[in-house]
């Protein structure tokens, strides 16, 4: 048996927007989803992320260190080309067993990160 789950990126991504979790997969079919899950935190500036418990931050400047750093390509069409005044911030953070553990955080142009809030919040 498996879910459907609608993913927050477009619907370039995935089956038309949507992603499949199966369940009861051996572990070359296990989805990450299940066993390390990862959502987004969002930040007005930086200085929100000093009131989370969290380990290293990792400080991404370009599109291209995000995705050498990161190997999901999320935001790659929005976030091309990133040489702009920045208005919000997007927290990656892994659950884990010993709480939450953050390991990326992206910038982002102000109309991306409207588009981001709206899926979000």
């Amino acid at each position: 048996m498996g879910t459907t789950i609608r993913n927050s990126w477009s619907s370039l991504q995935g089956e038309d927007g949507y992603v499949r979790m199966l369940r009861g997969v051996g572990q070359d079919g296990l989805c990450g989803i299940t066993s390390r899950p990862c959502y987004p935190i969002i930040f007005d500036d930086a200085n929100g992320l000093e009131k989370l418990h969290t380990a290293d931050w990792v400080y991404i400047s370009s599109i291209s260190q995000f995705i050498k750093t990161n190997s999901r390509l999320m935001l790659l069409q929005e976030t091309d080309g990133l040489q702009a005044t920045y208005k919000g911030y997007v927290a990656h953070v892994q659950a884990t067993y010993k709480g939450y553990v953050a390991h990326v955080m992206q910038p982002l142009r102000p109309e991306v990160y409207e588009r981001l809030t709206a899926y979000i919040l």
